[in-house]
C-alpha cells in the first residue's frame, strides 16, 4: 500500500496519473490510523513512525481540509511516538500544536480537560533539554545537511514551515497564555525555572511542584527531565555566582541527586559549552569560568541570568582591545597596501565573474546528479522492500503448506488411532495387531492396516477351507466304516421282517379262509 501511494503521488502530474476519490482516500487513511494504533500497541515504533508518515502524506493528498477530530488523534498518537524515540522537542511541540488545535477548535471544551492539557503543555515545555551554546562558528561546523533534512522532515509532521526550538516553544507559551490553565499547584514552576534568578533555593521553591507532577499519573513521565533541568539550572546560576564551590555545598543544593548523576550532569554541560566547569577531585571542589580561551557564547546566555563568568569579563576585555588595535592598524597603514588590497579584491572578483558560470552549472549538475542518486536509491529501497516483500510471502506460503501438512499428518494419525483402537476391540484385529509395537503403529497407514487385515482373513480363510476337508474325509471314513458294520445287521433284520411277514400274511389268509367259509355256512343255514 506504501509503494503504491507512493507511486500514485509521484506521478500525479502525469496524463496517467490515477486520481483518489475521498472515499478511497477516507479508506487508505483508516487503514493507517489502524495500523498507528496496531504498532502503538505492539511497541513498533519504527512502524509507528511510517505510518504516521503515511497519514501525513494522506493529509496534504486530500484537497479537502481534515476533521479536528482527526488530527486531534494524530498529534496524540505523533507526540507518544515522539516521546518513545526520546525527541522531547517535538513531543512538547506537538502538545502544543494539540492544545491549540483543541482551544479553537472544540467548542464542548471543559475546563477540567483545558487544565490538564494546559498542565501536560508546561510539563512538556520544561522538560525539553536545554540546548547547547553555541556560537556562529559552531554552528555552521556542526550543522549538517542531513540534520537540517531530519529536523525539517520531523516539522513537516507537524505542517511547521521550520523547525521548534525550546526559545520558540517557551515564546508560544507565554504568547497564548497557557500558564493561565494550568493546576495551580505547578503555575510557578516556570517562573522559578525560566525567569527568576535563585541559585540556592531552587529545589526548596520547586518541591512542591514537582511532588505534585511525581504523584499525577499523566504528568510523572516528565520527572526525570525535569530534574535534569533543575540540574543544569542550578548549575548555570551557581556558575554565576561562584568561582569554585565545594561538591558536598552543591550536591545538598540538590538532594534528589546522586553525586554519580549530579557528575554526569555536570561533564555533559561542559562538553555542550553550556557552562565552564571543571572538577577537582583532590580538593572535591568545582570550579567556574577557568578557561579564558574559549567563549561561551556570544550573546546573553539562556535562562535566569544576572551577571557573565569573570572568564566571560576577560574575553570581552580581550576582544575590545583588539577591535581597537585592528582600528589602529587601519588608520596607519600606508596608501600602497590599500591599493594592492584593492587591486586583489578587484582580481578575485574579475577570477569569479569568468568562472560564475561555469561554477553555476557544477553545482546545477551536482544537483541533478543528487537527483538522480536519490531517485536511484528510492527504486534501490522499493525494489529491495518488493524483493524482501516476496520472500516474505513466500516463506509465510511455505510455512503455511508445511502446517496445513502436519495438521493433515496429526488428523490422519489421529484417525489411525481411532481405527487401531476399533480393530482392537474385534477378534480379528487383535490377531493382526497382537504382535505390532508402538514403533510399527507409527509407520503403519491405512493402506497398510487394511492389506494386514486382509492377509489375516485370507490366511483364517484357508485354514477354515483346510479343516472342513478334513472333516469332509473323517466323515467319510466314518460313513463307510459304518455301513460296513450296518450290512449284516440289516441283512438279520431283513430276514426277521421277513419272517413275521410271511407268518402275518398266512395268518391273515387264514382268516379270510375262514370268513368265507363261515359266510357260506351261514347262506346254507338260512
Amino acid at each position: 500500500l506504501r509503494t503504491h501511494l507512493g507511486h500514485i503521488h509521484k506521478h500525479q502530474h502525469q496524463t496517467t496519473a490515477i486520481n483518489l476519490n475521498p472515499e478511497s482516500q477516507g479508506m487508505h487513511l483508516e487503514t493507517r490510523l489502524e495500523q498507528l494504533d496496531s504498532a502503538i500497541k505492539m511497541e513498533l515504533w519504527q512502524e509507528a513512525f511510517k505510518a504516521v508518515e503515511d497519514i501525513h502524506g494522506l493529509i496534504q493528498l486530500s484537497k479537502k481540509s481534515p476533521k479536528p477530530s482527526l488530527m486531534a488523534n494524530y498529534y496524540q498518537k505523533l507526540g507518544l511516538v515522539f516521546w518513545k524515540s526520546g525527541n522531547g522537542l517535538f513531543h512538547a511541540s506537538t502538545l502544543h500544536r494539540l492544545y491549540i488545535l483543541s482551544r479553537e477548535q472544540r467548542k464542548n471544551l471543559s475546563a477540567d480537560e483545558l487544565q490538564k492539557m494546559a498542565s501536560r503543555v508546561l510539563c512538556a515545555t520544561l522538560a525539553v533539554p536545554i540546548p547547547a551554546s553555541r556560537n556562529t562558528i559552531d554552528q555552521l561546523l556542526e550543522t549538517n545537511e542531513a540534520t537540517m533534512e531530519k529536523k525539517r522532515r520531523l516539522a513537516t509532521l507537524l505542517m511547521l514551515n521550520n523547525a521548534p526550538t525550546r526559545q520558540s516553544l517557551i515564546k508560544d507559551f507565554v504568547k497564548f497564555n497557557i500558564i493561565h490553565y494550568v493546576h495551580p499547584e505547578i503555575q510557578n514552576l516556570f517562573k522559578y525555572l525560566e525567569e527568576e534568578f535563585h541559585p540556592l533555593g531552587l529545589y526548596d521553591r520547586v518541591k512542591a511542584s514537582i511532588e505534585f507532577i511525581s504523584n499525577n499519573e499523566e504528568l510523572g513521565q516528565y520527572i526525570p527531565a525535569l530534574e535534569e533541568i533543575i540540574i543544569t539550572r542550578v548549575l548555570k546560576q551557581v556558575s554565576q555566582v561562584y568561582q569554585t564551590i565545594a561538591f558536598s555545598r552543591l550536591a545538598d543544593l540538590i538532594p534528589f541527586a546522586s553525586k554519580f548523576r549530579l557528575e554526569r550532569v555536570i561533564v555533559d554541560a561542559a562538553k555542550t559549552l553550556e557552562l565552564q566547569v571543571r572538577i577537582d577531585h583532590r580538593s572535591k571542589s568545582l570550579s567556574f569560568g577557568t578557561d579564558l580561551m574559549v567563549a561561551q557564547k556570544e550573546d546573553v546566555p539562556e535562562g535566569p541570568y544576572i551577571q557573565s563568568m569573570p572568564s566571560e569579563g576577560i574575553r570581552n576585555q580581550l576582544i575590545s582591545m583588539a577591535r581597537a588595535l585592528h582600528q589602529a592598524i587601519e588608520r596607519i597603514e600606508p596608501k600602497d597596501r590599500k591599493v594592492q588590497r584593492h587591486e586583489m579584491q578587484v582580481q578575485i572578483a574579475n577570477s569569479y565573474r569568468m568562472t560564475a558560470k561555469k561554477e553555476h552549472q557544477r553545482i546545477l549538475q551536482r544537483r541533478q546528479i543528487i537527483k538522480d542518486r536519490k531517485e536511484q536509491l528510492e527504486h534501490l529501497n522499493d525494489q529491495r522492500e518488493r524483493e524482501e516483500q516476496e520472500q516474505f510471502e513466500e516463506h509465510l506460503k511455505a510455512y503455511e503448506l508445511e502446517m496445513d501438512r502436519l495438521e493433515r499428518e496429526a488428523k490422519e494419525r489421529e484417525r489411525l488411532w481411532k481405527m487401531i483402537e476399533q480393530l482392537k476391540m474385534t477378534d480379528i484385529g487383535a490377531k493382526v495387531l497382537q504382535n505390532l509395537d508402538e514403533e510399527d503403529f507409527a509407520t503403519l497407514d491405512v493402506e497398510n492396516i487394511m492389506a494386514k487385515q486382509v492377509e489375516q482373513l485370507e490366511k483364517e480363510k484357508e485354514e477354515l477351507i483346510d479343516r472342513i476337508k478334513n472333516q469332509e474325509k473323517e466323515f467319510d471314513y466314518f460313513a463307510r466304516a459304518k455301513r460296513l458294520e450296518e450290512i449284516p445287521l440289516l441283512t438279520k433284520q431283513y430276514e426277521q421282517e421277513k419272517k413275521v411277514a410271511r407268518e402275518f400274511f398266512e395268518l391273515q389268509e387264514a382268516k379270510k379262509v375262514g370268513y368265507r367259509l363261515y359266510k357260506v355256512y351261514t347262506m346254507m343255514i338260512l
